[in-house]
C-alpha cells in the first residue's frame, strides 16, 4: 500500500469497500446488495464471505471483536526497523562512571597531600592549599553556588594578619621586641578572629569560603568538614595508605597532650575510630572554634557538598564490597539451620518409631540428643524469622511517600522489604512443615514397658512358629511314609509344598530378627541374653535346614 492511499476504518464491506459503523448495518447492507453477487470480487473472496455470513448470522448481540477478519490465513508481517540502544547506554554509563572515578581519585590525591602536610602557619597553609588546587577568584562570585544566597559585605578576614603578627616569637628577649608589643599583637589577633566569627554567619556580612579539594566558593552554611582522623581512616580504607598515610598516623599519635586535649574539645575522637564522619557547619562551627586553637593544630578540612558526596559514595561502595549485609548473613544462617533439620529429621523419625514400637535397635539417650539438636535448630529458625519481620517493619516507609528526601532510597528499601518478607514467609512455612513430624519420645519408664511388651510378643510368636514347624515336620514325615511302599514303575504322587514354603519364609524372618537382637546384645555386653539368643538362633537354623532338605527330597 502506498502512502497516498486512504486508510479506511470501521466495518468494511468486502464487495464495495464501504465503511459502516456497526456490524448490524454491514450485515443488512451485505444481504441487500451482495446476496446474489457473482462478480470476480465475490468469487475471489468466496471462502472469506462464507465465513463472514456465518459469523454475522450467529447472533444479533455478537461482540464487536468477532466482527473483524480472522488473521490466521494472512502471512505474518516482518518486524519493522529496530535499533538497539544497549551500546549507547553502555557508552554513556562508562563515561559517567569514568568521570566519577576520575574526580574521586583526584579528590583522594588532594586529600592525601593536605593531611600529610607538616605543621605550618595559617598563611603558609593557605598558600599550600592553593598550590594543591587553585581557588576560584572570590571577588567574581556574588552568590553561593549551593544555596544561591548572596554574600554579604564581609571580607575573607576582618583584618589582614601578616606572618610576623600571626606567629610571634617565643621569647621577646631573643628578637629585641618589646613584650608589650607582643601582647598587643595577640590581642589584635584575638579581636580579628572574634570579628570573623560574628560576621561569618550574619546574612549581611556573609563571608566567602573555598572548598579545599575542588577550590569552589561556598558560604559557611553550605560547608562540610572532614576531621583529620576521619581523613586518615578514609585513605586507609581506600588503600592509599601506602603513599605515606601510615607515617602521618604515627605523627597523629605522637602529638603533645595539650593538642590532644584541644582536639577532644573540637570533635568526638572516640566516635571517629570506627567510621568516617563528615561534620556539617552546625556540628563544627569553625570560625568560633578558631579563637581557641593555634594554626599548627589543623583539625578539619572544609569541603563542599559535591566533594563530600563523591567521597561518601566511594566509601559506601568499598564498605558494601567488604562487609556483608545483615540480610545476607541472616539468609546464610537460615539456610544452614534448614539444612541441618532436613538431614536429621528423617533419621529421627525412624528412631522415634523404633523406640515407640519397643525395639532396642537405638539408644534412648541418642534419640534425646537428636531431638534436642532439632529443637535448637527450629528455635533458631523461628528467631531468624522474627528478626526478619522486625527488620521489615523497621524499614517500612512511615513518612510521606511524596517527600523528595526519600525518593532515591525508596525503590531499594521496597525491594529489601519484599526480600525480608519473602524470607520470613519461607521460614514460617518450613516450621509449619517440619515441626509436626517431630514426634515426642517415650520416657524411660514407658520405654521399659514397651520393651517388655515387645519381648512378650516375640516370645509368643516364636512359640507359634515352633508349633507350626513341628506340625509341618509331622505332615512331611507322614507324607514320606505313605509314598515309600509305592511301586517304582507307577506314577509318583506329588506333594503340595505351599504351606512348607510359607513356613520357611516365616523361619527366615525369625532368623533375621534373632540375628539383629544378637548383634545389639553383643554391643551391650549382656552375656546371659547372648547365650539365650545363640541357642534360639541355632535351633531356628537347624529347623530351617531340616525343612529345606525334606522339601527338596519331596520335590525330587
Amino acid at each position: 500500500m502506498s502512502f497516498d492511499e486512504s486508510i479506511i476504518e470501521g466495518f468494511i464491506c468486502p464487495g464495495c469497500m464501504v465503511s459502516f459503523r456497526t456490524a448490524e448495518v454491514l450485515r443488512v447492507h451485505f444481504e441487500a446488495e451482495h446476496k446474489s453477487d457473482t462478480t470476480a470480487c465475490s468469487r475471489s473472496t468466496g471462502g472469506v464471505l462464507d465465513q463472514r455470513r456465518h459469523s454475522v448470522a450467529l447472533s444479533d448481540n455478537i461482540p464487536i471483536s468477532l466482527a473483524f477478519y480472522e488473521q490466521t490465513r494472512f502471512e505474518k508481517q516482518p518486524l519493522g526497523q529496530s535499533k538497539s540502544l544497549t551500546s549507547e547506554f553502555h557508552k554513556l554509563r562508562r563515561s559517567r562512571v569514568n568521570r566519577d572515578a576520575l574526580e574521586t581519585n583526584s579528590l583522594l590525591i588532594r586529600l592525601e597531600k593536605l593531611i600529610n602536610a607538616p605543621p605550618m602557619s595559617k598563611i603558609q597553609r593557605r598558600e599550600f592549599e592553593q598550590s594543591v588546587i587553585s581557588w576560584i577568584d572570590a571577588t567574581k562570585v556574588d552568590l553561593c553556588p549551593s544555596c544561591g544566597k548572596t554574600f554579604g559585605l564581609g571580607l575573607e578576614e576582618a583584618y589582614p594578619v601578616d606572618e610576623s603578627s600571626h606567629n610571634p616569637p617565643q621569647s621577646a628577649s631573643q628578637s629585641g621586641i618589646n613584650p608589650m608589643t607582643t601582647v598587643a599583637q595577640r590581642r589584635k589577633l584575638t579581636i580579628t578572629r572574634i570579628t570573623s566569627a560574628i560576621l561569618d554567619y550574619n546574612p549581611i556580612y556573609r563571608r566567602r569560603h573555598h572548598c579545599r579539594l575542588c577550590g569552589h566558593v561556598l558560604c559557611a552554611d553550605c560547608s562540610c568538614f572532614l576531621p583529620r582522623i576521619s581523613a586518615v581512616r578514609l585513605l586507609e580504607t581506600v588503600g592509599t595508605h601506602q603513599l605515606g598515610v601510615s607515617e602521618f598516623t604515627s605523627k597523629v599519635g605522637s602529638e603533645p597532650s595539650s593538642q590532644t586535649t584541644e582536639s577532644s574539645n573540637l570533635t568526638p575522637v572516640s566516635s571517629l575510630d570506627s567510621k568516617v564522619i563528615f561534620l556539617s557547619s552546625t556540628d563544627y562551627p569553625v570560625p568560633v572554634l578558631d579563637i581557641e586553637r593555634t594554626d599548627s593544630t589543623f583539625q578539619c578540612l572544609r569541603l563542599c557538598a559535591v566533594c563530600k558526596d563523591l567521597l561518601q559514595k566511594k566509601l559506601d561502595r568499598l564498605q558494601f564490597r567488604q562487609c556483608a549485609s545483615p540480610v545476607t548473613s541472616l539468609h546464610s544462617e537460615l539456610r544452614e539451620h534448614m539444612r541441618k533439620v532436613n538431614e536429621s529429621l528423617p533419621l529421627y523419625s525412624a528412631v522415634a518409631e523404633s523406640l515407640h514400637s519397643g525395639e532396642q535397635r537405638y539408644a534412648l539417650d541418642m534419640a534425646k540428643s537428636m531431638r534436642h539438636e532439632l529443637l535448637e535448630s527450629l528455635q533458631q529458625i523461628d528467631f531468624i524469622r522474627r528478626r526478619l519481620d522486625e527488620m521489615a517493619s523497621t524499614m517500612a516507609p512511615d513518612r510521606d511517600p511524596r517527600s523528595p528526601n526519600d525518593a532515591a532510597d525508596r525503590p531499594a528499601n521496597l525491594a529489601t522489604i519484599r526480600l525480608l518478607r519473602t524470607l520470613s514467609k519461607m521460614a514460617c512455612q518450613f516450621l509449619q512443615t517440619n515441626l509436626p513430624p517431630l514426634r515426642a519420645l517415650p520416657t524411660l519408664q514407658q520405654y521399659g514397658s514397651l520393651t517388655a511388651q515387645r519381648q512378650d510378643e516375640l516370645a509368643a510368636r516364636w512359640a507359634e512358629e515352633e508349633q507350626a514347624l513341628a506340625q509341618l515336620e509331622l505332615r512331611i514325615a507322614k507324607a514320606t511314609k505313605s509314598s515309600a511302599p509305592l511301586a517304582s514303575d507307577g506314577p509318583t504322587p506329588k506333594f503340595n509344598g505351599t504351606d512348607a514354603i510359607d513356613n520357611l519364609a516365616k523361619l527366615a524372618s525369625s532368623i533375621d530378627d534373632v540375628s539383629g537382637q544378637l548383634i545389639r546384645a553383643r554391643k551391650g555386653g549382656d552375656t546371659n541374653k547372648i547365650q539365650k539368643l545363640l541357642k534360639e538362633l541355632e535351633r531356628l537354623e537347624t529347623n530351617f535346614q531340616t525343612m529345606s532338605s525334606l522339601l527338596q527330597k519331596q520335590q525330587l
